[in-house]
């Protein structure tokens, strides 16, 4: 499945040949009309069921690829592969316009039926590949849990982060955004329609939102740990800049769901803020009182005994 022209190899060798054998055939100029009718029906119906198999066949393979591909990393990129199925399935709605129809009019309907089935096979590979996609922010915010109140592991977790053993939360969101960018471009550079690619990153963005905003509702109980708090707002900030650059219109990308998201990041961040002010109080002011009983424990030792 290596890419090739507007598709694969294979794709591009059954367009030219069903396309050649009708030019071969319209070029005899059969003299019985009523046989050059059927000849010509004939070859459409040939070409549909070949269109229609190739597709079939793409979408099947584009599935197994799914279910062997490892996507519970933040290393993963989308395959080269994958982008070439999907440019078959795009070049095949192209090619049956012209392999399918009678000088552009679709006569026997097998333009539409080969139409119907490019959308559907479309529809489920933008779906697969969202879920996949979505996948791997599941899997930062299942790192991003073992820090809940409440969790065994967190104690453990924050004493390794203050003793520099382990990742910040900065770093945790972006390798996450790191994954992002990868997959985008790849995408952008790979697939051949930038409006099926444009319309992939629509629907990735607000499922990423949607899935912020479901993990941050389940702790509306409890505050964020430091580390959760400042990965979500690296990830959160990032998402919103990088799809912008993709030519996300601003009514999507500012959606109720982000302002949700954004408006308890804040909320939590601000409550960090006065946390962290109070800490520095507490700090300042047991500082002070060790000052005072320092200095009053130096003066009292340098006054006479009761035997001078």
């Amino acid at each position: 499945w290596e890419i090739k022209g507007n598709g694969c190899p294979s794709s591009e060798e059954l367009f030219w040949k069903l396309d050649a054998l009708q030019c071969f055939i319209r070029d005899l100029h059969w003299p019985d009309e009523v046989f050059a009718k059927h000849l010509e029906q004939r070859l459409k119906l040939m070409a549909c069921d070949m269109v229609e198999s190739c597709v079939t066949r793409t979408l099947q393979a584009f599935q197994q690829l799914q279910r062997k591909s490892k996507w519970n990393t933040t290393d993963y990129i989308v395959p080269s592969e994958m982008c070439a199925m999907i440019n078959v399935v795009l070049e095949a709605r192209i090619q049956s316009l012209k392999l399918c129809t009678v000088d552009g009019a679709d006569v026997h309907q097998y333009h539409s039926k080969i139409d119907g089935l490019v959308d559907g096979t479309l529809q489920e590979m933008q779906t697969g590949l969202i879920a996949k996609l979505t996948s791997m922010l599941e899997v930062t915010l299942g790192k991003l849990s073992r820090y809940d109140e409440g969790s065994l592991l967190a104690p453990i977790l924050s004493l390794t982060y203050r003793q520099g053993m382990s990742s910040s939360g900065k770093e945790v969101g972006q390798q996450y955004v790191n994954s992002v960018r990868n997959s985008m471009e790849q995408l952008r550079q790979k697939v051949s329609d930038e409006l099926w690619v444009l319309a992939l990153f629509e629907q990735w963005y607000a499922a990423q939102m949607s899935l912020l905003c479901s993990w941050l509702s389940e702790r509306l109980d409890h505050g964020l740990h430091s580390i959760q708090l400042s990965a979500l707002l690296h990830i959160a900030r990032k998402l919103y800049s990088d799809f912008e650059l993709q030519g996300i219109e601003e009514e999507k990308l500012n959606s109720k769901v982000y302002q949700t998201v954004c408006s308890r990041l804040q909320l939590e961040e601000a409550a960090a803020s006065v946390s962290d002010a109070n800490s520095r109080e507490k700090d300042d002011s047991e500082t002070s009182k060790r000052g005072k009983s320092l200095r009053f424990k130096s003066a009292m030792s340098g006054l006479p005994g009761d035997g001078d």
